[in-house]
């Protein structure tokens, strides 16, 4: 199909080999995004299906504070199931906020390897003469994992630690 100078291409048209003229090959601002291949659209089209995609990866923040009961067995801060996508999900480390703590606490990362076990794949020992920030180190994972923290000593009363952690996938 010869397209000649000056025509306009209805947007979706499936021939381009010939075409003169890019404005309905590249589209415009109202084209709606796609994102699937083979449907028949503009660049601009896919151009925001792609960034529609990438928004939807965007790093989602979780805050909150968890309150360690006054005893010495390990506790459960947070636990994480995987995605029911099968996908891997990226922690991006997490930082609990030690300032109300009293006594030495040990905080552990587990990542499950099946529906009941977990592996301990990380273990950090905080001192009283610690900076108050610590920080576990960043993870891929497509498995549920969990964090546990627990006291050396009782530490008298309950004490709140704030956490803040950032995920994306």
């Amino acid at each position: 199909m010869a397209i000649n100078p000056g025509t306009v291409i209805p947007a979706g048209t499936t021939d381009t080999t010939d075409t003169t003229l890019l404005q309905s090959t590249l589209g415009n601002k109202n084209d709606n995004a796609v994102t699937t291949v083979g449907i028949v659209a503009s660049v601009m089209a896919y151009v925001k299906g792609i960034l529609n995609r990438i928004n939807a990866l965007r790093k989602a923040g979780t805050t909150g504070t968890y309150s360690h009961a006054n005893n010495v067995a390990e506790q459960t801060i947070i636990t994480a199931t995987a995605p029911s996508s099968g996908e891997s999900i990226t922690m991006d480390g997490m930082t609990l906020d030690m300032t109300n703590c009293t006594q030495t606490k040990t905080v552990r990362l587990y990542i499950a390897v099946d529906a009941v076990n977990y592996r301990l794949v990380e273990a950090i020992t905080w001192l009283t003469t610690d900076d108050d920030g610590l920080r576990l180190a960043a993870f891929s994972t497509a498995r549920s994992w969990r964090v546990t923290i627990q006291s050396a000593v009782l530490e008298g009363v309950a004490r709140n630690i704030p956490f803040e952690y950032v995920t994306e996938g």
